[in-house]
């Protein structure tokens, strides 16, 4: 079942591609700041496995059986210098670069929806400002509560 029903649907038994046009470099570099690296990992998407052409971090009979799989399924198996990056998106583990470009269709759901964003980004930051000044409040009668009973 597709986990995102917006996501187009790939034909059976073929790699999914979301979109022929890959997410932006201004998109991708503010997803993917706080990414991680593996020596492989498979974006949750797409199915395709994604491995470090180095082979850092695999045994060696690992490593091997990567480059194997890679030559009789190359669109299945990608390998990445340094490791593939990966974030959990909406869930889900998604790579960087990867060729099913599924983070594109999340990116125009943002760029044509300005004002919804916007408008839950500035509502939910003035929710979490107003506990946050509860909380510091309740904090600071806390702590003068903690000075009367050290006078006692």
């Amino acid at each position: 079942m597709n986990k995102f029903p917006f996501l187009p649907t790939a034909q059976p038994g073929t790699l999914p591609i979301y979109s022929t046009t890959k997410p932006s470099k201004t998109f991708t570099d503010v997803l993917f700041r706080a990414s991680g690296r593996s020596s492989s990992c498979i974006c949750d998407l797409c199915g395709r496995m994604h491995f470090d052409t180095e082979g850092e971090g695999m045994e060696d009979e690992e490593y091997a059986g990567w480059l194997t799989n890679q030559k009789s399924e190359p669109e299945r198996y990608i390998g990445t210098d340094g490791g593939p990056s990966h974030v959990i998106f909406a869930g889900v583990t998604v790579i960087y670069d990867c060729p099913c470009n599924v983070l594109r269709p999340f990116e125009e759901l943002f760029l044509n929806h300005p004002g919804l964003i916007c408008g839950l980004i500035f509502e939910t930051s003035k929710e979490r400002l107003r506990v946050a000044s509860r909380d510091n409040q309740n904090a600071a009668t806390a702590f003068e509560a903690l000075k009367l009973l050290q006078t006692v």
